[in-house]
């Protein structure tokens, strides 16, 4: 673990952050290094109006300007998690 260093993962209410691939990227690099990580979010009532959205996340669909990038970011999350392991780790 990474002592006490800690993840905030700050969320707006569109929760674009979960389809775009260097932001999921980064929480990933916190799950490996066992970071302390905590969702702030615009309310309650955004996390129940999205948690549709939330329980059907794949990484696999994310968005990226660069194809390429999206490959490496893949590639690296498959090196200590597979891909369905690391969507329900976010789902949860």
């Amino acid at each position: 673990a990474t002592g006490r260093c800690k993840h905030l993962i700050a969320v707006d209410g569109s929760m674009d952050l979960f389809n775009r691939a260097w932001c999921i990227a980064e929480i990933a690099e916190g799950k490996r290094l066992r970071m302390h990580q905590s969702l702030k979010l615009v309310s309650k009532k955004v996390l129940i109006r999205r948690q549709r959205t939330l329980q059907k996340i794949d990484i696999a669909n994310m968005e990226c300007t660069n194809e390429n990038d999206l490959q490496i970011i893949l590639t690296k999350i498959q090196k200590y998690v597979s891909i369905p392991g690391f969507n329900e780790q976010l789902q949860s």
